[in-house]
């Protein structure tokens, strides 16, 4: 998602010894930016299970770009794929799925776990990542290559207006 070339030259370093060590960084930055935002950063396709469809609107993580398909077990038992004429979703930054005008969810198995799998991809593009979520995780690659142990022998503090400041914004709060 974000170039390794481009991450290099954040960190002003042309060698290529500390390539695995930075890409595994910039995994672990991104992680650590989708937990502090409950936000999908780097964009996949996931896998939804629920029990049953519940009341609507369904939320999906964020930003949602597209539901991919929609699995149930019917009253019987029977695995069966939801038409898409079925349902709507609402992209985005608050990525829902409900029935389109006029539908209901269809019924499922009773008292079945995971009766419903929502398959859908979220998170940003390269293109479309703000470019502050970007400078989050740049400046996080910089901080774990510069202080690679745990501990110090100095106290260091937190940069105001740092990783956290960059990513609030972006937070998904649940009320």
């Amino acid at each position: 998602m974000i170039a390794l070339k481009a991450v290099k030259r954040h960190l002003s370093i042309d060698h290529t010894r500390d390539d695995t060590l930075i890409e595994s960084y910039v995994a672990g930055a991104i992680t650590a930016a989708e937990t502090f935002t409950g936000r999908i950063i780097k964009r996949r396709a996931l896998q939804i299970k629920r029990d049953g469809f519940g009341p609507s609107p369904i939320e999906l993580p964020t930003p949602l770009f597209s539901v991919d398909e929609v699995l149930y077990l019917d009253v019987v038992g029977e695995e069966q794929t939801l038409n898409p004429d079925q349902y709507e979703i609402e992209p985005g930054l608050y990525g829902y799925l409900e029935p389109s005008y006029g539908n209901r969810w269809p019924s499922t198995q009773g008292g079945r776990k995971r009766s419903v799998t929502i398959t859908c991809t979220s998170g940003y593009s390269p293109e479309t990542l703000p470019a502050d979520a970007l400078i989050a995780v740049l400046s996080m690659v910089g901080q774990m290559y510069e202080n690679r142990e745990p501990t110090a022998a100095v106290q260091l503090y937190e940069v105001p207006m740092s990783f956290h400041y960059l990513l609030n914004p972006y937070r998904r709060i649940h009320i």
